[in-house]
């Protein structure tokens, strides 16, 4: 059988051999009209993909013909289908040529519709040529007069079809038409003619109210048509009425289950009309279309196409909220989107409490097991969050707003009260405070008496006793102003003297009870210092000379004891200097080794005994650097003996943004002997989170401070005589972290040393985290908590866990070493035989050393049994559990992947890209029986990094013939050499391509309990990852391999044959070649 075009060109030439051989033939018309048709209809569609011009010309050439058989009058009842081949033929012309032709049919229209004027349906052939093709042809012309006149005319003409009182069959058909034509003309003309249309739709729908489609129309044309030409035509207030009623009948038509299908198009709607209401209403229905693209999302987060329209979607609305002037807003919506745009929508979750990145923090400590932190957040307000053996959740001081840059200054002035000072966005000096048994008072009151400073002008405060507090900061003309509390706030004071740049940073400190210092560097660079002993002196400024620095950097200052003091600069070439005081001032020293950016503020502590000083600051990497003297030098062995001055803590990713003002804090746990000491770092990272490391005997890795989207706690309640009680709970943050804590505590005489297990459990997904503890008379409290580092696989699941269930299990026993023993007893008991049946489950553990599973079972390196449960790893501390009842064979043998099957396939089916060979390894465990019986193979990671083909006794005896003669697991086909193997290593290369997300996990465990239905595919044409099951993406690879790799003589040589023509067309070969031969999941 002949292709298209082949056919049209015979058909063309046979009626050209006619018509030259018998030119006297009374045929000949019913030739020149079969040329004609042959050009127009046939050879004209086959040519205009390949070759336009040559297109062009036979649809010329045929519409010659057919208007020559117009002017002679032949086939005088083919007149109008004579039109509409002219009309349609034409549209394969240049633009010009295309409107003279299409004008020449809606003559023939014309005298048509003229000669059956009480016949609507010629009418109708007018209005429809008119709108559907010389109209957009003419615009497409540049020809807007005439566009405007054949849309003007198809209008009038339809709004005489439907002027009766009922409309005809086909009215839709026909207000769409106008909808359509309308955009040619001007745009009051426009509006009314759609507002005509926009009428008809509303007839019809209130003609049958149970009929959505009819609704959802109608709502499509005032969304998508009306109200963008009445906002075009300045008409503002009707474009916002089109626009609700639009929004109002949508959201009542996508309560029908039946259009769930199409809710992306639906929130594409409302998002896009929405611009047309006033800005509070844009704004809320922008949310909500929002939430329907999550809606979409959500149910299918593997469809890369419904992810990166969720993204835009979300864009638009952070951009109507960045012009609303929510910048905040914005930017957090932004961040979601980038988040969601890496890690899905699974990973939206609660609401993320977020800083400018680099934003000043204040930190106080008003006891040795409490911390209090301050800091301005995105949206304006000022936020605290608290410590006490473990984070609490960020709360709001107020509701009052300050401007991104203020720098808030706390003060306990002991361990019942609490100050914040900062400068608000009018110039005062305000306060929030907080007392024992009473709620914070964050009405922010200014400072009585005082005057009008610069907005972000950095305030210092100190706290000499429980009864005193003083503050300072700048003037607008550049003078030292204080003010005092001793129960009441005192006159404000000004200390004139050296003349300090606006928003200048000042430095306090309080070496004892009776002496207070304050520094600042002036307009020219200067250092300058006056202090207090019992009243100020303004004659006592002291110039501390031989240095000169930027001016607006901030000074670190810190005393040892009661009889010295330490102050550091940053100078214009990164370098730092310090000095100190010993009842005079000394010499500026350099601490080498280390240049910062030039305006770098350095933070300082120390530890009051005598000697230890620490200092601190964001280097030129973005990394944390620590600088400490200990008495006797402030050079120290690096970790290969070499003499260090400055130390980075923390790995290189640990970075923030340059010049970020970091805040610590020392706290003495113990005294002697012991003499433990705390310390806390604190700076806003890029990611607009606050993140810290501690040091307790040493240096803990960074963390961000937990925004929990998910919390759960459970009591811990011991039975019988037993006094142990307390608490344990976990909370999943915003980022991806987990923060595990608790508290135990003993209230009788005996002790007990306790064993928790505490599990997080969403659908297949369970966190489980340990952790042993003691409690006695001597130490009757028992607090801890974790904060385990951010995982991509929880981003990906956030708002899944959002909705998990909690569990928890407490031992008491002197037998600490069972608590690992029971964790996974529990989980096997709770994880496998209730959240997945008897056949699989994904565990996390955190705390439990995967590794040292290994060492509490029998089954070998790589895999373990606990609880008649196979057991193996992935990567961290993920855990694949499947139960005894899903695993034929538990005895465990296993073996290298034979090298030249390794060789051949990876060479001819892979081209590469399969993991190292060492890394596979073939074992004799046998997966479920399918319906046939037959133990199907199963792929999972190990806990040593390997990848492990289980094919049971069959396939670890012989691994190439596994399978050969049987059905395919229902592919129709008796399976060949090789073909499982290759079906196998496609998952070992799904695990080694896709970093084993637990997504993945999930999909292939889903895949296990599916059956055959799980290796089904659909056609050619969508995305790899997301179109396919896990098992489809490897049926797919399967059945090319066996459709060409086939050779019952050689099955060696069948691999030479992935070659062939058939084999590199085959429409399947797109996923080889673009996916598994690029290693591109």
């Amino acid at each position: 059988m002949a292709d298209p075009l082949t056919a049209a060109q015979q058909q063309v030439q046979k009626y050209r051999d006619l018509l030259r051989d018998n030119p006297q033939s009374p045929e000949r018309n019913t030739w020149r009209d079969g040329l004609a048709s042959a050009l127009c209809d046939r050879l004209t569609p086959a040519l205009r993909p390949i070759r336009p011009d040559e297109a062009a010309a036979a649809a010329r050439e045929g519409i010659g013909i057919t208007r020559e058989l117009l002017a002679e009058g032949a086939f005088p009842q083919s007149r109008q289908g004579f039109a509409k081949r002219i009309s349609e033929a034409a549209g394969n012309l240049p633009a010009a040529e295309a409107v003279t032709a299409t004008e020449a049919a809606v003559v023939v229209y014309r005298q048509l519709a003229a000669a059956r004027p009480d016949d609507m349906e010629p009418l109708a052939s007018v209005a429809g040529v008119l709108a559907a093709r010389l109209a957009p042809r003419q615009a497409a012309a540049g020809q807007t007069e005439g566009a405007a006149a054949s849309a003007r005319e198809a209008v009038a003409i339809t709004r005489r079809l439907l002027a009766a009182p009922t409309l005809p069959p086909n009215a839709a058909g026909y207000a769409q038409q106008v909808a359509l034509v309308a955009r040619y003309l001007p745009d009051a003309e426009a509006v009314s003619a759609i507002a005509f249309a926009v009428d008809v739709y509303r007839r019809l729908a209130d003609a049958d109210p149970g009929n959505l489609r009819q609704r959802d129309l109608l709502a499509g044309e005032l969304a998508d048509r009306l109200a963008p030409r009445q906002w075009a035509a300045g008409m503002r207030t009707e474009a916002a009425a089109s626009a609700a009623e639009a929004i109002q009948i949508t959201k009542v038509v996508i309560e029908d289950p039946a259009v769930a299908a199409h809710l992306r198009g639906h929130g594409r709607r409302i998002l896009m009309v929405a611009q047309y209401l006033p800005e509070e209403e844009m704004l809320r229905e922008s949310e909500f279309a929002v939430g329907l693209y999550r809606r979409v999302t959500h149910q299918d987060p593997h469809n890369e196409g419904f992810t990166r329209d969720l993204v835009w979607a979300m864009g638009v609305w952070a951009d109507r909220l960045e012009r609303a002037g929510q910048r905040a807003a914005a930017a957090a919506l932004r961040s979601d989107a980038a988040k969601a745009a890496r890690y899905g929508e699974h990973s939206l979750a609660g609401q993320d409490i977020r800083f400018s990145p680099g934003a000043p923090i204040s930190v106080v400590a008003r006891n040795k097991m409490q911390l209090d932190l301050f800091a301005v957040g995105e949206d304006g307000r000022m936020w605290s969050v608290w410590w006490h053996h473990r984070w609490e959740p960020y709360f709001q001081l107020g509701t009052k707003t300050f401007p991104q840059g203020t720098v808030p200054c706390a003060v306990a002035r002991d361990v019942d009260f609490m100050d914040v000072f900062t400068v608000d966005g009018d110039g005062r000096l305000c306060n929030a405070w907080w007392s024992a048994g009473d709620a914070w008072k964050t009405e922010w009151p200014p400072i009585p008496g005082g005057g009008v400073f610069p907005a972000l002008t950095p305030v210092t405060a100190l706290s000499r006793n429980s009864d005193l507090m003083d503050v300072w900061l700048v003037g607008a003309d550049g003078v030292l102003n204080g003010v005092w509390w001793n129960g009441e706030w005192k006159d404000w004071y000004v200390l004139p003297g050296p003349k300090f740049p606006h928003r200048a940073p000042i430095t306090s400190l309080s070496r004892n009870d009776d002496h207070m210092e304050v520094w600042g560097i002036d307009e020219a660079g200067a250092v300058w210092g006056i202090g207090w002993n019992g009243t100020w002196d303004t004659r006592n400024w002291t110039l501390i000379g031989g240095k000169t620095f930027p001016p607006g950097s901030r000074i670190a200052a810190a005393s040892r004891d009661t009889d010295k003091m330490e102050i550091w600069v940053v100078d214009e070439q990164g370098a730092v200097w310090g000095n100190w005081w010993d009842d005079g001032w000394h010499d500026w020293y350099p601490i080498p080794g280390m240049t910062f950016p030039q305006g770098t503020p350095l933070t300082a502590i120390s530890r009051r005994d005598g000697s230890h000083l620490e200092l601190y600051g964001v280097g030129a990497d973005g990394c944390v650097y620590n600088a400490y003297f200990d008495g006797n030098s402030w050079n120290h062995p690096g970790e290969g003996g070499e003499p260090r001055y400055w130390f980075r803590r923390g790995e290189p990713k640990d970075t923030f943004p340059l010049r970020t003002p970091l805040a610590a804090q020392l706290r003495h746990l113990s005294g002697p002997p012991q003499n433990l000491t705390s310390i806390d770092v604190f700076g806003v990272g890029g990611d607009a989170g606050i993140h810290s490391t501690r040091w307790i005997q040493e240096w803990r890795p960074w963390y961000r401070i937990p925004v929990p989207v998910a919390r759960f706690q459970k009591p811990i309640v011991s039975g019988g005589a037993a006094a142990l009680g307390g608490w344990a709970g976990v909370n999943i943050c915003i980022d991806g972290s987990v923060q595990w804590y608790g508290h135990a505590h003993d209230s009788g005489a005996d002790g007990y040393d306790f064993g928790v297990a505490f599990y997080v459990r969403s659908g297949r997904y369970v966190i489980a985290l340990s952790h042993n503890g003691s409690v006695s008379a001597g130490s009757r409290e028992h607090d801890w908590e974790e904060i385990h580092p951010p995982r991509d696989d929880f981003k990906s699941i956030l708002s899944d866990l959002v909705n998990a269930e909690a569990s928890m299990n407490m031992q008491y026993t002197s037998h600490i070493g069972q608590t690992l023993e029971g964790v996974v007893t529990l989980a096997v008991k709770w994880v496998v035989g209730t959240a997945v049946g008897v056949t699989a489950g994904v565990v996390i553990f955190f705390v439990v050393e995967v590794g040292s599973l290994v060492y509490t079972g029998s089954f070998g390196a790589g895999s373990v049994v606990l609880e008649n449960i196979l057991w193996f790893a992935g990567p961290g501390n993920t855990l694949l559990a499947v139960a005894a009842a899903g695993i034929a064979e538990l005895a465990f043998d296993h073996k290298e992947f034979p090298i030249e099957a390794y060789r051949l396939i990876n060479d001819h089916v892979f081209d590469g890209t399969l993991p190292e060979r060492d890394r596979l390894r073939i074992t004799n465990i046998s997966g479920n029986k399918d319906v046939d019986g037959w133990h199907v193979p199963f792929v999972m990671p190990s806990i040593d990094g390997r990848i492990l083909l289980n094919l049971g006794e069959a396939g670890f005896a012989d691994p190439v013939n596994l399978g050969v003669g049987r059905g395919g697991g229902g592919r129709g086909h008796a399976m060949i050499p090789y073909e499982v193997l290759v079906h196998e290593l496609v998952h070992a290369w799904q695990i080694d391509h896709t970093g084993f997300a637990l997504s993945w996990l999930a999909d292939a465990l889903s895949s296990s309990l599916d059956g055959p239905s799980a290796y089904e595919y659909g056609p050619p044409g969508p995305e790899f990852a997301s179109g396919f099951t896990i098992e489809g993406q490897a049926a797919i690879v399967q059945d090319w391999f066996y459709q060409y790799a086939r050779n019952t003589e050689d099955p060696v040589a069948g691999f030479q044959q992935l070659t062939s023509n058939e084999a590199v067309t085959d429409p399947y070969f797109r996923y080889i070649h673009d996916n598994i031969r690029t290693g591109a999941y």
